[in-house]
């Protein structure tokens, strides 16, 4: 557990809907947000840095093919192509220049139609105050950073929450997959809450899946897994639209007495 890794996925749709008596609109973003978020920084408020940030685009339209989909920059300069590759992740430049003038990202499909996934992945050493290793013990809030990092993206990315209103994907729950790297005969995680232990189920053996809980995160309670070493620990915003609750998810069970 020495070192934390997420991956942190948004959801953001390129416009709102579109009316059938509309003339047709394209599907557009305004470039600063989109380069808000390529160069966000979480290194200041968790002591964790993104190491990747990835933009994958699709149609909701089923009969949309990939290579249906052309988005470009509007600049003033002229269009600028951007690449789209063949599974869908779509390469942006980052330029001060284009930030500064803030052109529309255009779509060459209507308003409503495209969605944008945003995934950021993320490491680092998590600070001593929120792991006792040798007892496998991690606080709440070293394993939902995840929460704090989506409040900064939503307090970042201006633009998007002035022209369309916040993206939705980051309204979505954050969820926590734990998971053994290698087969152990007994496994188990337990937040030592106030009011008594919490056992989470696992939904296989050696994985487990928790989602945020707000009363938590104020209490910031002790995680305990174990065995305390030898363990996968993912964080994530899920689309609420592609997936249910996780199995396993035990956080409404009653607590120990």
């Amino acid at each position: 557990m020495k070192t934390h890794l997420m991956v942190l996925t948004a959801v953001m749709a390129m416009h709102l809907t579109v009316h059938a008596a509309e003339k047709f609109q394209p599907a557009t973003l305004p470039y600063r947000a989109l380069c808000q978020m390529a160069q966000l920084d979480f290194s200041d408020t968790t002591g964790i840095t993104n190491s990747n940030v990835s933009f994958k685009v699709r149609s909701k339209n089923p009969e949309v093919k990939l290579e249906d989909i052309a988005i470009y920059i509007d600049s003033r300069s002229g269009r600028i192509p951007l690449q789209i590759s063949t599974n869908g992740i779509m390469v942006l430049p980052v330029s001060p220049q284009l930030a500064e003038e803030n052109p529309n990202v255009i779509a060459n499909q209507p308003q409503g139609s495209m969605t944008m996934k945003v995934t950021i992945a993320v490491g680092g050493k998590l600070p001593d105050s929120l792991m006792q290793n040798d007892q496998g013990m991690i606080r709440y809030s070293g394993l939902f950073v995840a929460e704090q990092m989506k409040r900064g993206m939503l307090h970042d990315l201006t633009e998007i929450k002035k022209h369309y209103g916040e993206p939705s994907g980051l309204d979505n729950p954050v969820v926590v997959h734990l998971q053994m790297k290698e087969e152990v005969k007994a496994s188990a995680v337990t937040i030592h809450a106030q009011a008594g232990d919490i056992h989470i189920t696992a939904t296989t053996p050696g994985n487990f899946v928790m989602r945020y809980d707000p009363k938590l995160m104020s209490e910031d309670p002790w995680v305990q897994i174990t065995p305390p070493q030898k363990w996968s620990i993912k964080t994530r915003i899920i689309d609420t639209d592609a997936e249910q609750t996780p199995a396993g998810d035990s956080l409404k069970a009653t607590p120990d007495e």
